[in-house]
């Protein structure tokens, strides 16, 4: 081959390579964050998931008027809340799959004015109340400032600016303790602990089933059919067990109502266990219901009792 047509041919190879690198870098989608712009976006959705959270807790525990009364104003937060939430994991996964996010920003943001439009409105709103929803309209707003400079290189953003500090009120437990949201906790502790939670009542749930069934089994001979009166004892006790697990799961009482119970369960199966073993009643339930005690003090450390 002479050297002018070599020459071609590498003048020709280069001129695919480089077509075939213009194709790829034209089918990139151009809305994709950078690595500063996703951890900052990640930093703001949990930021925002947390107030969203709040929110949502106030709504179950129905401290403020507006809560307690406005029955479209609880179904937005919760609606929120779970957008929030969902957008939140998402964030989390980005690298992986990552999408244009900046759609679900603009919903969001009308979701969330919408809400404080409606808290604004009502003369009966506390300033707790109000302050969830102003923070969640400033972190949505920073959001959109910041995909605008990251993307689409429109306007400033001031990078790894600290967020105001917000930390609204919780309920107070009885003894006028703050119980914490993630103003008082950090937002992952907050979910951390419910999560060891409904773990635990599920456990809970589990170890008095199976009491319940080794019971079962006992009544059916003659030795355990003089004892009925405990078998209706450990067949409460596995209802009320079950219901703590459902009450925990439907996330419908705070953590006052949740202390309470476990406790009244734990009295409970501490009295049953004296009696059962006082009277050699039932030894083979006895591992399972001691289990089920442990459980219980368990509960109620995560609950800070």
């Amino acid at each position: 081959m002479t050297s002018v047509k070599k020459g071609l041919a590498f003048a020709a190879a280069f001129a695919a390579v480089w077509l075939a690198a213009s194709a790829a870098s034209a089918q990139r989608p151009d809305w994709i964050l950078s690595e500063r712009g996703y951890e900052e976006m990640r930093r703001l959705a949990e930021r925002l998931d947390a107030t969203a959270q709040h929110a949502a807790d106030q709504a179950r525990h129905q401290d403020s008027w507006v809560y307690r009364h406005d029955t479209r104003f609880v179904r937005a937060v919760s609606d929120f809340a779970r957008r929030a939430d969902r957008f939140n994991e998402r964030m989390a996964n980005y690298r992986a799959a990552p999408w244009n996010v900046s759609d679900e920003i603009r919903n969001l943001q009308r979701s969330a004015q919408i809400v404080q439009n409606l808290a604004r409105g009502s003369r009966e709103a506390d300033e707790h109340t109000i302050a969830d929803w102003n923070d969640a309209v400033m972190v949505l707003n920073r959001m959109t400032r910041l995909y605008d400079a990251d993307v689409r290189r429109a306007g400033r953003y001031e990078w790894n600016a600290p967020l105001p500090a917000y930390q609204p009120e919780g309920p107070r437990d009885e003894y006028g303790q703050q119980q914490g949201y993630y103003g008082q906790q950090g937002y992952s502790d907050r979910r951390g602990s419910y999560d060891r939670l409904a773990s635990l009542s599920r456990e809970l749930d589990d170890r008095a089933t199976r009491a319940h069934q080794l019971a079962e089994d006992a009544v059916g001979n003659p030795r355990g059919r003089a004892h009925r009166d405990y078998f209706d004892r450990i067949h409460h006790f596995n209802d009320q067990a079950r219901e703590f697990d459902r009450l925990v799961a439907s996330r419908q009482a705070d953590y006052r109502q949740l202390r309470e119970q476990a406790r009244h369960l734990l009295d409970d199966a501490r009295q049953a266990d004296s009696d059962m073993r006082q009277n050699n009643v039932f030894p083979e339930v006895w591992e399972e219901w001691r289990g089920a005690m442990q459980t219980l003090e368990r509960i109620l450390n995560t609950l800070g009792a």
